[in-house]
């Protein structure tokens, strides 16, 4: 298998060559930073230390997909408890049906991976991460920005 300084080599090619290729819908959303990490950081509003989408390999559980995530602390806590209380109208407005994990505060779609690990060479993979980073922005950073005021 690979070690440790391969699998980052890996990595920091495969999100170079997916953020470069990666159109959003949405021209204000900053792009998130190539990282020799199975995952990247999309920010969202208020600040990228509040909310963000992480796109993320989990070799553990062998998943590709996407979370966002709301930081435990007060302002977090309160965006995240308002974006559930309009989950009806979210789920009608993502194109895909996605998983509301409360306890940690985060919005959920992933699928499970099989033959090759990091799957960084299966279009499909990518294709699957890329629509479903340009849903969760499209919408969630509006609504967001109206929750915290922006």
């Amino acid at each position: 298998g690979m070690d440790k300084e391969e699998w980052r080599k890996v990595y920091k090619a495969y999100w170079i060559r997916f953020i470069e290729s990666l159109v959003l819908d949405d021209p204000e959303q900053p792009m998130a930073k190539p990282t020799a990490l199975g995952n990247i950081f999309f920010p969202l509003p208020p600040s990228g230390s509040i909310a963000w989408v992480t796109t993320f390999f989990s070799k553990q559980e062998r998943e590709v997909g996407c979370f966002l995530r709301l930081r435990n602390e007060p302002a977090g806590r309160e965006l995240y408890q308002a974006l559930a209380e309009e989950k009806d109208r979210i789920e009608v407005d993502l194109p895909f049906p996605v998983l509301w994990d409360v306890n940690r505060r985060m919005v959920i779609r992933c699928r499970k991976v099989t033959g090759e690990w990091p799957p960084v060479n299966d279009k499909e993979v990518d294709a699957y991460l890329a629509e479903t980073i340009n849903g969760f922005v499209n919408v969630f950073r509006p609504r967001l920005a109206r929750l915290a005021g922006i």
